[in-house]
């Protein structure tokens, strides 16, 4: 009944505490408004009264200053006040007529004091519209009349069934409550709509503040809510003790004024009611703010009293400390999306990790852990629930609210609440989710935290915590990429106990073996490691031991580590061995030769990897790296290689050399190293013309990696090799090319011609080199014309007749051919002189056809180029003479450029531009030093 839904309403949530306004005003109230912070009263006596309510700074108590007030003339009730605070305008209802004052001083609107023709009013509501501005809508009796303020008489008329007790304007619709019925009027169309019957005593209308919904009184003590089209919207009914005389809106409540009390619900739930105050003989209520989350004041008699929203984390905390966790996590969540929290920051801070413990207690862990991050404590207070997780026993938790108990027994009590299945293993699958939640928690705060430059020792123990709980959470949920990422940081602070123990007994001695290494322990890391290795350690993680070895030894400082267990990788013959000494990341401290010797018993193809990482990598020019090297390439290609006068020379499938005399006038290679050249100069210009070479084919990228193809590039590229020693190992076999390339960079250019006309008979390439001995990479440099003479001497039968390679026959048509396409270059009268004396004309006509035009040709540019250097000479003469016979005159009071003294009779420099500066301050004749022109530049 009545008395124990009242007994309900006293013992529930405390939104609002009452507190004393004006404790007497002039006469009884029955009219109340509120504008920002006035509140304006009226009395049965007729008097009209404003109160403006302060909140001092220096205090959180409110203050009223002593009222404006006026009395009616006609001493009559102030039945009604309506305050227009947008338009500086109070309407009242005084007498059955509708009167305007202003909102500052109550006295009477200059413009309006009265509607006209306004007579026994009962009631008033009004509008603002946006063209035609403040619109009234009077009733009088049972009769609806709508006015303008600039209007002398109503501009539109509706006839009632009956007397209109209250009314609402909204938008076109003008709602209408009467004692037995709810209707609306449309106020263009003029139709008069029924929407409900109505059994209260004092029928109630009022907006919520959605502005989309009304609240109606069904009966005596029940209300619902309905849209502005007349259908019941979804909240339920709303039940009072008794029929409310007002009813305001604050925020997410609704504030009811009945006989007897105060009553609060939530919007959102009609059937819960939150609050009941004591309030007797009230008489009317307004909310200081209509849309915002200020003060509502209530009268009571001659009694003005204030009902104050008691703070949103107070609040909480009451519930909490009730027990109403499901509660206090609701009033969190619409508090915190609506931004109504406006505590002090470390008042949030508490607030907030007592909702996320208490959203923990409700297994809701996700919004717990995120909660918890919102209020920026300490991580320590949320891994005490997790003793795997957390291991400093000294540790007291700063939150007052954090729970007693660990998260296994949290959840189970929980489920035990709910009269739910508590098993191990359902009480484990929650904690796992907790722990989930806890991890991505962990993660970010340590992302945010790690840049701090904090060093101070409580913050170092925080992030020891977090890096402790991270460790094992990774473990124990297998992310083991991100174990290897947290071990490696160098921001780490990890534990080695226990997790020692626990990493052996999981199998997981890859990440023991890390976390040894990130305690410097490195040798039983590699103990772990090798064990992996040789198959004596099942490792969880699935890591072979041997690469992980190779990884670490790469960049081991401890030269006695790292020559101890790279044996044991060298004797297992792993495919990557040599990474640990040949690889960007390998340590530098290490001295090749040592290596090499530590190299030597094992696998002979590390030594060659090793020399290969001297020479093509970290660009050793050691002559002793590259000759050794090229042995090693040697002695390859000699055990399996046989010469094929009838196959294709690997010089010319590797791009090397031109393919035929039709190419030759456009070699492929340049006289420049190609970009991929590991032994070429840095010039710019050799960086261009690499740029225009032609991209590898497929096959010249496999015959490059081959012996042969390796031993060839080497020879042509690199500068360092001991010539000598390699063409010794070259004499008597048949590695002609590779002799070639020798020959080339000792300069015995005579030899290599012979090589290449007798031995491998190929035109094209002793074409080719002849014109590219002249480039910077060549030792031996000499000019095409002297190479194409001796090379024209060779076709013809020069040499020792002892030499088993020199044909029988003199080489008429290669010298032909050669005379024809390279004749031009040559010098016309040595070449005649070195043809034999019976030599046709026929053979000499072509040769001589271009020679000879050539050869005029370069005597006119010879000749042209004199002359013009003649001339160039002669203006520079000029030029000087001018110049030295310059003069200056220099002015008493001339000043240095430099140092701005007088230069008087002392010796001075003038520089090119003018600039006159003391002798001793000649610091550098090329740079002016009063405007920096630097005149090297300008010659």
């Amino acid at each position: 009944g009545e008395h124990s839904f009242q007994r309900k309403m006293m013992n529930s949530q405390g939104v609002f505490q009452l507190s004393p306004m004006v404790e007497s005003t002039p006469g009884r109230v029955v009219a109340l408004d509120c504008a920002d912070n006035r509140v304006y009263v009226g009395t049965k006596e007729g008097h009209m009264l404003m109160y403006l309510v302060d909140k001092s700074p220096q205090s959180p108590e409110l203050t009223v200053q002593a009222p404006i007030q006026k009395v009616h003339p006609k001493k009559k009730a102030i039945e009604k006040i309506q305050v227009l605070d947008t338009l500086s305008k109070v309407i009242m209802l005084v007498d059955g007529c509708i009167e305007i004052r202003n909102l500052n001083t109550l006295e009477p609107d200059p413009e309006v004091a009265t509607l006209p023709g306004c007579k026994d009013a009962t009631n008033f509501c009004v509008t603002i519209k946006e063209k035609s501005g403040l619109h009234i809508c009077v009733a009088a009796k049972r009769k609806l009349m709508l006015y303008r303020l600039d209007g002398d008489k109503p501009y539109q008329e509706y006839t009632l069934p009956d007397v209109p007790i209250r009314l609402i304007w909204v938008k076109e619709k003008i709602w209408i409550a009467f004692k037995k019925q709810y209707t609306y009027v449309h106020e263009k169309e003029g139709t008069l709509t029924e929407v409900c019957a109505c059994n209260a005593s004092n029928p109630l209308l009022a907006r919520l503040p959605t502005n989309k919904e009304l609240l109606l009184t069904t009966t005596e003590n029940l209300g619902f809510s309905i849209d502005f089209d007349g259908q019941p919207a979804k909240r339920g009914t709303l039940q009072w003790s008794a029929c409310p005389m007002e009813v305001v809106t604050y925020i997410w409540y609704t504030v009811a004024l009945t006989s007897k009390s105060i009553e609060v619900h939530d919007m959102d739930d009609f059937s819960k009611p939150l609050q009941g105050i004591p309030f007797a003989q009230g008489t009317a209520m307004a909310a200081m703010a209509r849309t915002g989350d200020r003060n509502i004041v209530v009268a009571s008699n001659t009694k003005l009293m204030l009902l104050v929203p008691v703070a949103f984390e107070d609040q909480i905390k009451e519930l909490l400390s009730a027990k109403k966790v499901k509660e206090a996590l609701v009033l969190f969540n619409r508090a915190k999306m609506k931004k109504l929290f406006k505590p002090s920051r470390e008042n949030f801070r508490n607030l907030c990790s007592e909702m996320a413990f208490a959203f923990i207690c409700e297994c809701q862990f996700q919004e717990g852990v995120t909660t918890f991050a919102e209020a920026g404590a300490d991580p320590r207070d949320l891994l005490s629930l997790f003793p795997d997780l957390f291991t400093q026993e000294n540790y007291v938790p700063r939150c007052v609210a954090t729970p007693k108990d660990v998260i296994s027994s949290v959840v189970r009590k929980w489920l035990r609440r709910l009269k739910k299945m508590d098993t191990d293993e359902v009480v484990a699958q929650y904690v796992d989710k907790a722990e989930e939640c806890v991890m991505v928690y962990l993660q970010k705060w340590r992302e945010t935290n790690l840049v701090s430059d904090d060093k101070a020792s409580a913050f170092q123990a925080v992030l020891e915590a977090v890096n402790n709980a991270l460790f094992v959470l990774y473990v124990k949920h297998k992310e083991f990429d991100l174990v290897e990422q947290l071990v490696t940081d160098t921001n780490t602070i990890i534990s080695l106990t226990p997790n020692e123990v626990a990493l052996e007994q999981q199998r997981l001695f890859h990440i023991l073996a890390l976390l040894y290494v990130r305690h410097e322990r490195y040798e039983l890391a590699l103990q772990i490691w090798l064990a992996m290795g040789k198959g004596e350690k099942d490792d969880q993680t699935n890591k072979n031991g041997f690469a992980e070895m190779i990884r670490f030894l790469q960049t081991c400082q401890v030269p006695r580590v790292v020559w101890t267990y790279s044996k044991f990788v060298f004797e297992a013959n792993h495919p990557q061995a040599i990474d640990i000494f040949a690889h960007p990341h390998a340590t530098s401290t290490l001295k090749p030769e040592q290596v090499l010797e530590h190299l030597a018993p094992y696998n002979p193809d590390y030594t060659t990897q090793y020399l290969e990482y001297l020479v093509n990598t970290i660009k050793l020019t050691d002559q002793k790296y590259h000759t050794r090297l090229s042995l090693i390439y040697f002695d390859h290609v000699v055990a399996t290689f046989h010469f094929d006068r009838s196959q294709p020379l690997m010089s010319r499938r590797l791009g090397l050399i031109p393919k035929s005399l039709d190419s030759e006038q456009q070699p492929i290679t340049s006289d420049e190293p190609s970009s991929s050249n590991p032994f070429g100069d840095d010039d710019d210009d050799e960086h261009e013309e690499a740029k225009q070479q032609p991209n590898p084919t497929s096959e010249q990228t496999e015959l490059s990696q081959s012996p042969r193809g390796l031993l060839l590039i080497l020879l042509k590229e690199s500068q360092y090799y001991d010539v000598s020693q390699l063409l010794a190992r070259a004499h008597g076999t048949e590695l002609y090319e590779e002799t070639v390339w020798l020959m080339a960079k000792a300069g015995r250019h005579n030899e290599a011609l012979q090589v290449l006309a007798w031995s491998l008979r190929d035109e094209a390439w002793a074409h080719w080199y002849c014109e590219n001995q002249t480039n910077k990479t060549t030792q031996y440099p000499e000019a095409p014309s002297k190479l194409l003479l001796m090379l024209l001497d060779i076709y013809l039968g020069s040499g020792d007749p002892q030499d088993v390679r020199r044909p029988v026959q003199p080489m008429d048509g290669e010298a032909r051919r050669l005379l024809e396409l390279r004749g031009k270059d040559m010098d016309i009268a040595k070449a005649i002189r070195l043809l034999p004396e019976d030599t046709s004309l026929t053979f000499l006509s072509s040769f001589l056809l271009k020679a000879i035009p050539h050869h005029q040709s370069r005597v006119r540019e010879v000749s042209i180029v004199k002359n013009l250097s003649k001339a160039e000479l002669m203006n520079t003469k000029i030029e000087l003479m001018r110049t030295q016979g310059q003069s200056l005159t220099m002015p008493v009071n001339k000043t240095c450029g430099a140092c701005r003294k007088q230069i008087g009779n002392t010796v001075f420099a003038v520089y090119p531009n003018g600039v006159i500066v003391h002798y001793k301050c000649l610091r550098d004749k090329s740079i002016c030093p009063v405007t920096g022109i630097v005149f090297s530049e300008y010659v």
